[in-house]
């Protein structure tokens, strides 16, 4: 019978291990509770009365540098899933600018990357796994719509908090010798504010800058960008002490104590603005695999950008070193 594998989280760590699982011969699903997928990896257009602007409003941009990340992103280029940005950005901070390494952004947009990676590949999206239990050799998954997915090996990349709050609710006992390492994993929250312009901005080329770090440490030109042809739209991110501080402020306090610092960047009033919550930005501990692999009751691997790097090409390996954990331990199995 042809083995398969369950990966819940729809980002790039899941995307890519379950391309290269699928091209193993495993039977793949993909599940993510958002209503598209890609995580943070994160889209949205936003309208006023006469525009609409596109707004990649998680992740920024990526770089490559280890080897068989590089030889991804030339697909991507090749394919026209992505394209270059800059070779850098200017920056306030007390440190020097990004300088003399490409910058990558996807060509349509963020999310768009991860919808060409999702090409021939099961996936169900809207569908958040609530309890996960080990039945008739089958790991069971079971939505909040009650729906059951099962599958013979289970992959998990949600942030590692969220995934051993499910781990626990359904009493799945982690190995004693991973449990500490996955406990420490620990993220930064992020207030991302999406601001639709009139008119131009004051973001100088080539549309980002390293601002000082708080309240506000980036700031983006998604139409200088490329992604947004037909209207000013402006991505920035607070510092993770603001974040932290003012997780809980309302939307319309949190825009305005966020859009203020940054006003010589905004040449032109804003039109529209939205408010965007990251609980599980930017991983600052991580744990010190790639992955997290074990195989009771049946084969099981955690991966994500908590287990590399605080970026596209950490949770890229990650996937990668899952995928590839979990085919040995099903062929063990």
């Amino acid at each position: 019978m042809e083995k398969s594998v369950l990966i819940i989280g729809g980002g790039l760590s899941g995307l890519l291990a379950a391309r290269r699982l699928q091209e193993k011969g495993f039977a793949v699903i993909v599940v993510d509770k958002g209503r598209g997928i890609g995580g943070r990896m994160a889209t949205r257009r936003i309208d006023s009365d006469t525009h609409e602007g596109v707004f990649d409003y998680g992740a920024q941009f990526f770089t490559a540098r280890r080897p068989e990340f590089v030889t991804e992103v030339q697909d991507w280029l090749q394919n026209g899933s992505a394209s270059v940005w800059s070779e850098g950005f200017p920056s306030l901070r007390n440190e020097p600018a990004l300088t003399d390494e490409t910058h990558y952004r996807g060509r349509v947009s963020m999310r768009q990357i991860a919808k060409n990676l999702a090409q021939n590949l099961t996936v169900h999206t809207g569908q958040r796994v609530v309890s996960l239990y080990h039945q008739d050799e089958l790991w069971h998954a079971e939505t909040a719509d009650r729906s059951v997915l099962k599958a013979h090996a289970l992959l998990l990349t949600p942030p590692v908090p969220q995934t051993l709050d499910l781990l626990q609710h359904s009493e799945i006992d982690v190995p004693s010798d991973l449990l500490p390492g996955l406990q420490n994993v620990a993220y930064h929250p992020c207030i991302a504010v999406l601001a639709l312009l009139d008119g131009d901005s004051g973001v100088p080329s080539p549309g980002g800058i390293w601002l000082s770090g708080e309240p506000v440490f980036w700031i983006a030109d998604n139409r200088q960008k490329g992604i947004s042809p037909d209207a000013t739209a402006v991505t920035l991110h607070a510092g993770p002490q603001f974040s932290r501080l003012y997780y809980e402020l309302d939307n319309d306090t949190v825009a305005d104590r966020l859009l203020h610092p940054v006003s010589a960047y905004l040449a032109s009033p804003p039109a529209a603005v939205q408010v965007h919550r990251w609980k599980y930005s930017r991983p600052f501990h991580f744990f010190p695999q790639p992955c997290a692999a074990w195989n009771h009751p049946a084969p099981i691997a955690l991966a994500g950008d908590g287990f590399v790097a605080a970026s596209l090409e950490g949770a890229a390996l990650s996937g990668w070193a899952a995928a590839d954990h979990l085919a040995q331990l099903i062929a063990k199995a």
